[in-house]
């Protein structure tokens, strides 16, 4: 997860970080209007601190439902 708004590092971290799929489920999230969630729909205004951290405590809620588990590891960088 990047603090955005920016281009997807969804491509770096396949390069970078391939040792970590082998133990963990890799999720690549790019925050509300940035990278790959980018949408020329998604209202500028929608995209504040608190409805930031709102889709991300959603994300989560559908990540350990999907995949069946108590716990969610955020790697997170700006």
């Amino acid at each position: 997860m990047h603090g955005g708004p920016a281009y997807s590092e969804f491509r770096f971290f396949r390069s970078y970080n391939k040792a970590l799929k082998k133990n963990f489920i890799s999720v690549n999230w790019d925050e509300r209007g940035a990278g790959l969630s980018y949408n020329d729909s998604i209202p500028v205004s929608s995209m504040t601190v608190d409805q930031s951290i709102e889709d991300a405590h959603q994300l989560i809620k559908q990540l350990k439902v999907l995949y069946h588990k108590k716990k969610v590891f955020l790697i997170v960088h700006s």
